[in-house]
């Protein structure tokens, strides 16, 4: 019941929650994306771990729940926007063969968002890139290509 004691079906589905979820580290039990909840990463952490790996503070804001950094990465100037309640991280940078991209990863931990302020490029398996950068990029690929062959 919502006040007392849990029901029969209750305590069956809060067993069956801890069995799936033993020996296992859930971080998507720790927060509630819509922001109600626990933050998946501590807007406080975000800004220390940011400051120690050399990235400038450049804007917050707490309605759409999004802390901005910039780091000077490889000769160029890369944005990197961390989202604390949902874990995602969003980079913004001049790729040598690409040109500018966005890259974004979701359910980023403390220790992939430290390698993420280390390597801006980083690729952890669990990003994606807007339609409009990889539409870019495959066109300017596709350029280079027919350039090679015409040589």
């Amino acid at each position: 019941s919502r006040w007392g004691t849990p029901t029969a079906q209750e305590q069956g589905s809060s067993r069956e929650n801890k069995q799936s979820n033993s020996g296992s580290s859930d971080s998507s039990s720790s927060s509630d994306i819509s922001g109600r909840g626990l933050p998946k990463l501590s807007l406080d952490d975000v800004k220390k771990l940011a400051r120690k790996e050399g990235c400038e503070l450049i804007s917050i804001s707490k309605k759409s729940r999004v802390v901005s950094f910039r780091k000077d990465y490889g000769g160029n100037s890369v944005r990197i926007n961390v989202y604390w309640t949902t874990g995602t991280v969003g980079t913004c940078l001049d790729h040598p063969r690409q040109g500018k991209t966005q890259l974004f990863r979701r359910n980023t931990d403390m220790k992939t968002l430290r390698e993420i302020f280390r390597n801006p490029r980083l690729h952890t398996g669990a990003g994606y890139q807007t339609v409009k950068a990889a539409k870019r990029a495959a066109a300017k690929r596709k350029a280079e290509e027919e350039a090679e062959a015409e040589r």
